[in-house]
């Protein structure tokens, strides 16, 4: 709710995979990345700024046991 600051519930939808252990939107906000931990895979899923509503864009990364995801940018600098 923009006007007042709420959360509202506007769908639900399916993980993608076993055990949704975490959650991160990056601070664009136009991503939700979504990391099934015993599923092995993090799933990418547009976020419809207008709407909130989440639409998935096919994008899964196979990987071990995802439990958490940091973004920095701070990337290639030793």
């Amino acid at each position: 709710d923009p006007a007042g600051g709420r959360l509202a519930l506007v769908q639900t939808m399916s993980a993608g995979g076993r055990t949704p252990r975490s959650f991160l939107v990056p601070p664009d906000g136009r991503w939700l990345y979504v990391l099934n931990e015993d599923a092995d895979s993090i799933r990418l899923l547009r976020i419809d700024a207008s709407s909130g509503r989440l639409h998935d864009t096919g994008r899964v990364w196979v990987c071990g046991s995802p439990v958490c995801m940091v973004f920095t940018s701070h990337a290639g600098q030793a």
